[in-house]
This record gives structure tokens, sequence and C-alpha cells, in this order.
């Protein structure tokens, strides 16, 4: 359990918060476009000096009003569902600069990869060493893809649907897999006939993108619909037909993973 920094204060609606006052007294800062945890950073980030497991992610850009509402939103529901996903380490909370919301804080991971860098920068050997779940590099690569589906599984049943399923998203942290990056534009809290073959797509988009890095057979993958990071875009009904395909529940997609995972493994050892 992580240890909460004695700074946060709790709003109305029971939400933790810090203030710039706060802030500039127990924060370090870091300049816009650094590599943190591997990947490239589009925010600027002030890491808690009492703890140092939590960041303030804040935006380059102001945030409007509409913005900052969904922030709130989704730390609402993230408080109500954190004790029922002890593995996430989702938001706590959230920055403040003068009246306005500038940031959310996040979790902190030391030396931790995400995706992203592993593939660029790591043969499927090295993956296996940084992320160990299996002797053999084929089944410990698809063991860590069903890792992040287990995730995304974890956000839907609690109705969080996790639509920002990219390889930079999700990093190593001591062995295990973790979700970074919840942005309420790349989410939902309500879904239709669409969420799910959304999530299967985007999921499936990611383990094309994975396998093709590593110059294994993406088999049909090649033939997914046009998918894009959002929870709107067109070519709904192709993306639905797609998913239908695989199955209605992530136990189908899952089997569909395995059926793939002994293709490619089969191939990786001809």
């Amino acid at each position: 359990m992580r240890e909460l920094p004695e700074e946060l204060k709790v709003d109305k609606y029971g939400c933790f918060y810090m203030d710039d006052v706060l802030a500039y007294k127990s924060y370090i800062c870091f300049s816009d476009y650094i590599e943190r945890n591997g990947f490239r950073c589009k925010s600027s980030f002030s890491r808690i000096k009492s703890t140092n497991d939590y960041i303030i992610k804040r935006s380059i850009i102001s945030l409007s009003r509409r913005e900052r509402n969904e922030i709130l939103v989704m730390l609402r529901v993230f408080r109500e569902i954190a004790s029922r996903l002890p593995k996430i380490d989702l938001p706590i909370g959230y920055h403040k600069e003068g009246r306005h919301l500038d940031g959310t804080i996040i979790p902190y991971y030391e030396s931790s990869p995400s995706i992203k860098n592993i593939m660029d920068n790591y043969s499927l050997e090295k993956y296996r060493i940084i992320y160990n779940h299996s002797d053999d590099v084929i089944s410990n690569l698809f063991s860590s893809l069903n890792d992040i589906l287990n995730i995304i599984e974890s956000l839907f049943d609690n109705n969080v649907f996790y639509f920002d399923i990219n390889y930079g998203n999700f990093l190593v942290s001591q062995n295990e897999m973790k979700i970074i990056d919840f942005e309420p534009n790349h989410m939902s809290f309500t879904k239709d006939k669409y969420t799910f073959s959304i999530l299967v797509v985007n999921f499936l988009r990611l383990v094309h993108e994975v396998l093709e890095n590593y110059h294994l057979p993406i088999y049909n993958l090649s033939n997914l619909p046009y998918c894009k990071e959002s929870k709107e875009y067109p070519l709904k009904e192709k993306v639905l037909d797609y998913a239908n395909g695989i199955g209605y529940q992530f136990d189908d997609v899952k089997k569909y993973l395995k059926t793939l995972e002994n293709n490619v493994s089969d191939s990786y050892k001809k």
C-alpha cells in the first residue's frame, strides 16, 4: 500500500487535492518533454519529495472548464472503486494552481520502462528479462499482453472503459504490468453496444504493433479496422463486426490470444 503524501487535502466531494502553495514547498519540478518511465512526456511533472511515490501530471496548456470538470468526475469515480482494484494504481487526486485544477496526482514508478521503450530498445530475450514470467520468449511476450488485457477487463468490470490502449501507456514495474495516463477524453463511464468492440479492437491493435515490431507473424490482425485512441471515431460498424467475429466476452478474447500465441510460437521455432 502506497503511503499517501501528507500534503494532501480533501475537497467537499471527498477527493484528494494539493494546492500550489504546498506544491511549491514540497515538489521538485521537471521540464516539459522529458524522458520519464521510458516514454516521452508531453506534460510537465513535479515529484513529491516526502514519499517519492507520486508525481503531478500538469497540462502544458490551460484546461477548459469542461476538461477540469471531466477530471473531477473521473477522480470521484476512481475514489469509489479504488478498493476493488488493489492491483491498479489509479490517480489519487488533483493539483490546483490558484482556483483552477491544472493536473492530476499519479503514481511514480522508479526505473520502470514502458512497453514502447522496451520494444524500441531491446530484443525479445531482454524483454523476457525485464518482464520475467516464462523462460520461453514467445510465451513470456503473450503473458505480458494477457496482463494488459486483464487490466482492461478489471476496469471494464467496474464500469471504467479505457480506450487509450497503446504501448506507451503500459509499463513494467517490479515484474508487474502497470497502466498509466488516465485521461477522461480517452475513456468513458457509460457503455453502449460498441464499447466492448472498441476495447477489443484497440487491444488487438496493440498486439499487432508489438508482434510487428519483433517481426513476428500477425496473421489476420492485418485486417483490423481503422482505430483511434478515442471513444469517438468513424467505422464503428466495422469495429463491431470484427469484434463479434472473436466473441462477446473477455474469455473469448483470451482464447483468441492463446490461439494466436500458439501460431506465433510454432512459426518462431521453425
